[in-house]
């Protein structure tokens, strides 16, 4: 990682902020996320309010929100944020390939490169079964619909393969200015009860107050404690441990872990130069968001204006308003029509210039956040034409977020697992410096395809120039069979006959056809014997 001239080292930074309590240096950091959080919420009000708390940690039931008047904003958060985990995540196949070395490569023969395609794609197959194991679609949803709001959310994902979203007022989190991420502290207030020993009785006698700071929960319950999870950089790992409010690293919770392959990711939509926090979508488009809300609570109130039935009485007529007030339906009363008549608003047509302004709006939110697109339906299978026309969508309309978020999300989610697995046995040991993950996402190659179609178009052309003849005596089958086949992420053992057992078939097959050739003339021979008449039998009659 490059360093600007003066700048601090990882092993410097790491050094310096180890002599610092995690509760501290909480406090420090969480300044600068105050303006991020505050813009958050203001997105929030008009689209989901409770994705952001009013209070430090997690929301309670005691917490109020205010309801939006207008459902686009989160209909429009929704929808994008699973079209986003849709093109990030699509089902059935990887969101990843593996890839060798080039010049490793060359020194591999065509029939072994085959096997080894399959090999790979079969670890690619067995990540992705991991990861929807592990339930990861759901913290996605959350993390996506946090990063369009706020422009923020961390991910972690434990040693279990389990993972977890948290929002951006759980953490805070320092970059350099290259957007490095050094430190991320994560606060969480959890019952004491539920922690292992000797932690619980430490952080039974400590308290959950003793800093004077409210738990996280922000509820009177001397069974809570906040615990302080801290990630540092150190040079080319990430060192992590847990610490209480009054005490330093807890016993039994250091781990250490390489950089590519990160358990925490502070993930941003939009990240500035020299910002340690991202901006969200929802911040690019907060004027549209208000002024839809602004026009729809207009017109709520102007509609319910217009929908009141007030009745107005002369005073000088002779129709009584007593005797109206409690007349049934159908009574018969004494009086003039011309006494009675309705209070009309009268606005009709300014409110429907509002109306029109708000249309205009909202159909440019609908296009913001993909409400208008067709593309994908409503089935439990989707094709990977489908997924294709959602990410050529996805990176139109927000502009290479996707890509990015393809690189600091999937690659990471990809080198995380697949070292779970490995640790577990279920993988083998790939050398990272020969075989490495390749985000295959965004439009050039989202789905596997893009390669496949590259070999398809070489033996069309072979065909079209030289003739259909010659890829049969120019190309070798198996070869192309295992290429296509771990570009479509297809296991394929026992399912194609080999070249052996084509020779043996041929073989059985020539054998046979020699058999029936010998023994067809005696069989004729046999035939004509038994038509012909005896010798000496009398003739027939």
């Amino acid at each position: 990682m490059a360093t600007f001239p003066g700048a601090q080292t990882p092993e410097e930074f790491a050094d310096q902020e180890l002599g610092m309590r995690a509760v501290d240096r909480y406090e420090q950091l969480k300044t600068d996320r105050s303006q991020y959080i505050w813009r958050g919420r203001l997105v929030g009000e008009v689209t989901i309010p409770y994705l952001i708390p009013f209070e430090e940690g997690t929301s309670t039931a005691s917490e109020m929100y205010m309801t939006p008047k207008s459902s686009i904003g989160a209909r429009g958060v929704n929808n994008l944020a699973n079209k986003l985990v849709m093109a990030l995540m699509p089902p059935g196949q990887p969101f990843f390939k593996l890839t060798m070395d080039p010049f490793q490569l060359q020194e591999i023969g065509q029939e072994q490169r085959a096997e080894l395609e399959i090999g790979l794609s079969k670890v690619e197959q067995a990540t992705r079964m991991e990861m929807e194991s592990k339930g990861l679609r759901s913290p996605m949803v959350d993390t996506m619909r946090s990063l369009i709001i706020t422009g923020n959310g961390l991910l972690n994902v434990d040693d279990d393969g389990h993972a977890r979203f948290y929002r951006l007022n759980q953490y805070v989190v320092q970059r350099d200015a290259q957007g490095t991420v050094l430190e991320i502290i994560l606060r969480q207030s959890v019952a004491a009860r539920t922690l292992p020993e000797p932690i619980r009785s430490l952080a039974l006698q400590q308290g959950a107050g003793a800093t004077g700071m409210p738990t996280g929960q922000n509820q009177p319950n001397e069974d809570s404690v906040d615990i302080f999870t801290r990630t540092i950089l150190d040079g080319k790992k990430y060192k992590t441990w847990q610490e209480l409010a009054t005490s330093g690293k807890l016993p039994g919770t250091e781990s250490t872990r390489p950089v590519d392959e990160p358990a925490w990711l502070p993930l941003t939509w939009q990240l500035l130069a020299g910002e340690n926090y991202g901006r969200g979508l929802g911040e690019e488009f907060q004027g549209d968001l208000d002024s839809n809300e602004s026009l729809q609570d207009s017109l709520i109130t102007g509609a319910a204006a217009s929908a009141r039935t007030i009745f107005l009485i002369n005073e000088g007529g002779l129709t009584s308003a007593d005797e109206l007030e409690a007349a049934d339906n159908g009574a018969i009363i004494e009086g003039r029509e011309e006494d009675v008549g309705t209070l009309k608003v009268e606005k009709a047509a300014d409110l429907s210039v509002a109306k029109q302004v708000q249309e205009n709006i909202q159909r440019g939110l609908a296009q913001i956040f993909l409400l208008t697109s067709d593309n994908i339906r409503d089935a439990e299978r989707v094709t990977a034409e489908e997924i294709r026309l959602i990410a050529q969508e996805l990176e139109t309309a927000l502009g290479g977020v996707f890509s990015r978020l393809a690189q600091e999300l999937q690659l990471p989610l990809a080198r995380r697992f697949m070292s779970l697995l490995k640790k577990k046995g279920r993988l083998p040991d790939l050398p990272k410096d020969v075989v490495s993950p390749e985000v295959t996402t965004g439009l050039p190659a989202l789905g596997r395809f893009a390669q496949l179609q590259k070999y398809d178009l070489l033996i069309q052309g072979i065909a079209e120039t030289f003739g259909p003849d010659r890829i049969g005596r120019k190309v070798k089958l198996d070869v192309l069979l295992g290429i296509r086949a771990a570009e479509l992420g297809i296991d394929i053992d026992g399912l194609f006959v080999s070249d052996e057992e084509i020779a043996e078939q041929d073989r059985a097959a020539f054998q046979q056809e020699l058999a029936q050739q010998a023994i067809g003339p005696s069989i004729q021979a046999g035939a004509q014997q038994q038509q012909a008449p005896q010798e000496g039998a009398p003739p027939a009659q």
